[in-house]
């Protein structure tokens, strides 16, 4: 019998379930690598929103001069979120290259976790900053057209595959703004979490030295 192959696939992009696969992901990470890791990640993050939104302008001047590439008018939000994504990974990889793993113990793999839960919302909350308009104008009904070029059975035909957004890119924005505060509430109660946990430390290695 034959392979049937359908002529055109529709995958959807729900940009609600992609911030609770970056914040799944990001909390891989802490496990995986510790909590110093996972500051760092956090911290990176902020660090490559504020090149994507400080330094964009002076980079697209760079690059038109050097390479003759225009990112400048309805691109230039691409460009910010290029610079976003590929400073974050710059900046993670080296660090996570240069921080030694700290997870060893259950409670380092806890606050990892816990930070890898506030980078992945922060993620795509600064994602979503540098190129939500961006992404609403030219991504919504995106089409991307690919020929098989491959006989099975059949002809060779042409397969397209239609990208399409469920949600706004803005509206989404604005709703992980919303729940910031309770973000940075559990952010407050990690770090008292940390406080606690290290005066129990401390008081525990003077009643063993006493």
């Amino acid at each position: 019998m034959p392979l049937e192959i359908p002529e055109v696939i529709t995958l959807p992009v729900d940009f609600r379930v992609l911030t609770l696969v970056s914040i799944l992901f990001f909390m891989i990470l802490g496990v995986l690598g510790g909590w110093k890791r996972a500051i760092v990640t956090l911290v990176g993050l902020f660090f490559a929103w504020g090149v994507a939104v400080k330094a964009s302008a002076f980079l697209i001047r760079a690059v038109r001069i050097l390479l003759g590439l225009d990112f400048s008018g309805p691109l230039a939000e691409f460009f910010s979120l290029s610079l976003f994504v590929g400073s974050t990974v710059m900046v993670v990889v080296t660090f996570y290259k240069i921080i030694e793993n700290t997870a060893n113990e259950r409670r380092d793999k806890l606050i990892g976790s816990s930070f890898g839960l506030l980078s992945g919302y922060f993620f795509m909350v600064l994602l979503l900053d540098v190129s939500r308009e961006w992404i609403q104008l030219n991504l919504n009904n995106w089409t991307l057209r690919i020929n098989l070029g491959v006989s099975l059975n059949t002809t060779p035909g042409e397969l397209t595959l239609i990208v399409r957004f469920v949600n706004d890119a803005t509206q989404v924005y604005e709703e992980l703004i919303s729940v910031q505060s309770l973000v940075l509430l559990a952010l407050l109660v990690i770090f008292w979490h940390g406080f606690i946990f290290s005066l129990v430390g401390q008081l525990d290695r003077i009643l063993r030295s006493a």
